[in-house]
């Protein structure tokens, strides 16, 4: 795979940084019967109108206890590399609280949900679904009164007064986000990293080569069956790193701040992360001799209110790196990457992102900082990192206006569009796919998609889900309301910022970016 008159490969340059999938969708009924639900601060307008769809028997919806999306003490999601596996709370059916009190009967059948249930049958850790070819006739078989559902991944609902609820019509784009190349530091080529991510089911690369734009000039930007790469920087100073998205050169940061980076990525029509920018160094054995070796290069400016246009809040492997203590907890983690990414990004990293979006908007993408450090053995690369391991772990779900027609600067127009509005998921594929996941807002006649920003009032946030999951709303760094469902809509009134966490089985599977409700 190589562009007229390219050169596939090329060697590590310039200044050494150091650092819509096939799918199976399922239209059902819900079951008669409350959404677990357990409120942990009243809802301010009289409580969380919910339904899940619930799962068949057998699935573990039906024990008495579950694994709730909190630990012990209500926190939310975090801990990381270094609090992996680490189970929560207790969450119990309200039909299984043994004092007596029957289930309260639900409406029968009153409720389809269209589009939600997408099971996919996942290979190689990825999230390639195989699509099933009667999907189109069992989805026209599947009515409600009358009315035969949409085969599309909105998610659908009849509320109480019978009104149809919409999700907001936008298209899932599966990103794998912050990677390097033989442009600059990394050990694989672009066509090895594009196989990667075709093997994986992503269906677009963020690409980031330190200081360099070198892949867009030899014509990779664009389409490559099925995967589109979108060729950012990351812009690489002794002191914190950037990533830029949408600039046609590379960007110079020699005597320049960080504050002045980030405004020189917005003048050249691009929008900025931080990476890593929580990064203190490494830690292991010895601290102060580890980070002489794991260098902190976290992003001074957060503060600054023009300092960066949003944060990588979980940078993968820097925030594995940094968090082992031990050679043991390395190899612990290389051996089993799933069991520490399942416990989510560090705790830390979460209350200081919390505390930053109080003050401002500052949408959030994860990224996995790959560069599949290793060595070429007979044309192939070993690593231990590899691309064919980091990619079903950590992806940028990015909800995006139109979906990629296969056109280069259109599809690079679209990307960036849902980037610069936070409109993006941070999901781990191992657990389930992210594909069909909606997080909006309603205020009035006003809709407030994930990311954006309106004035406080009476509002109702809105989830949808392709699957149940132990859900917990956030508001300002502390849960507000938690339940396992499908399907949620939580009456708010008071100002703050929304988010919303998601776990399967105490697996971290989806963590949004907020809405500002100011």
């Amino acid at each position: 795979m190589e562009p007229p008159g390219r050169n596939a490969g090329h060697q590590p340059g310039g200044e050494d940084g150091g650092e819509a999938t096939a799918f199976e969708q399922r239209v059902d009924a819900c079951e008669p019967g409350p959404a677990v639900h357990e409120p942990l601060d009243g809802p301010a307008c009289g409580g969380a109108r919910e339904q899940e769809r619930r799962e068949p028997a057998g699935d573990g919806a039906a024990e008495g206890q579950r694994r709730s999306a909190h630990g012990p003490e209500g926190e939310t999601a975090g801990g990381g590399e270094h609090r992996a596996g680490k189970q929560g709370g207790n969450e119990q059916d309200p039909c299984d609280e043994g004092d007596g009190r029957p289930c309260l009967p639900g409406r029968q059948q009153q409720l389809a949900q269209a589009g939600g249930r997408m099971r996919e049958q996942h290979r190689r850790g990825g999230e390639r679904g195989d699509r099933d070819g009667d999907d189109a006739d069992e989805a026209a078989r599947h009515t409600t009164q009358g009315r035969a559902l949409p085969a599309h991944p909105r998610a659908e609902r009849v509320c109480d007064d019978g009104a149809v609820e919409d999700a907001p019509a936008v298209f899932d784009v599966s990103c794998v986000a912050h990677v390097h190349t033989t442009y600059s530091d990394g050990t694989a080529t672009v066509p090895e990293l594009l196989a990667a991510a075709r093997e994986a089911a992503a269906e677009a690369v963020l690409l980031t080569d330190h200081d360099s734009l070198g892949a867009r000039r030899d014509g990779w930007e664009g389409a490559h069956d099925g995967v589109f790469l979108l060729v950012g920087t990351e812009v690489s100073p002794k002191q914190g790193h950037y990533l830029a998205f949408g600039v046609e050169r590379e960007i110079e940061h020699a005597g320049r701040s960080a504050r002045e980076i980030a405004s020189a990525v917005r003048a050249a029509g691009g929008v900025g992360f931080a990476a890593h920018p929580f990064s203190v160094g490494g830690r292991m054995l010895y601290a102060p001799l580890a980070r002489r070796i794991v260098l902190p290069h976290g992003w001074p400016a957060l503060e600054d209110a023009d300092g960066c246009d949003g944060i990588e809040l979980w940078s993968l492997t820097t925030d594995a790196a940094e968090g082992w203590r031990t050679p043991a907890e390395a190899w612990r983690w290389l051996r089993d990457p799933e069991a520490s990414v399942a416990g989510g990004p560090p705790a830390g990293h979460l209350r200081r992102w919390d505390a930053l979006s109080t003050r401002r908007r500052l949408p959030a993408l994860g990224g996995l900082d790959g560069h599949a450090p290793g060595l070429r053995v007979r044309g192939r690369v070993r690593s231990p990192l590899s691309h064919a391991r980091t990619f079903g772990l950590l992806r940028t779900h990015l909800l995006c206006e139109r979906p990629l027609s296969g056109d280069a600067d259109a599809d690079r127009a679209i990307l960036l569009t849902a980037l610069r509005a936070g409109a993006a998921w941070i999901a781990c594929p191992f657990v389930a796919s992210a594909h069909g996941a909606r997080l909006w807002a309603e205020l009035g006649a006003e809709t407030v998609a994930m990311g954006g920003e309106a004035g406080a009032g009476p509002a109702v946030v809105r989830v949808r889900l392709p699957r149940s999951a132990d859900v917990v709303v956030v508001r300002d760094g502390a849960p507000v309301h938690r339940a396992r469902a499908a399907a949620l809509d939580l009456d708010v009134a008071r100002a703050g910022v929304y988010r919303v966490e998601a776990r399967i089985d105490g697996r971290l599977w989806l963590l949004s970016n907020p809405i500002h409700l100011r």
